[in-house]
């Protein structure tokens, strides 16, 4: 790396960069993902516009949930790519 690059300190975007806590924080969101896919997959379309909002409102949370760790972790990938690519 260059002297002048700029180096990100990304390690804000999650409460732990442990390996096994990412990984805990990942399966996490995975299980809120199925208890939101359980709850609306098939149904979006009977609701009202007061359960379309509440839906809504949890999706947008959930993403906001998960925006963290799946930034954190696309970094490290990108990361490895460049080093490998050189």
């Amino acid at each position: 790396m260059a002297e002048d690059e700029m180096v990100w300190d990304l390690s804000q975007l999650v409460e732990s960069t442990a390996p096994d806590a990412i990984k805990a924080e990942l399966e996490s969101r995975v299980a809120e993902a199925e208890k939101i896919r359980d709850k609306y997959h098939g149904k979006i379309i009977d609701l009202d516009a007061q359960g379309l909002l509440e839906f809504l409102e949890r999706k947008d949370a959930f993403t906001l949930r998960c925006e963290g760790v799946a930034k954190y972790c696309l970094s490290i990938v990108l990361r490895r790519f460049h080093s490998w690519c050189g």
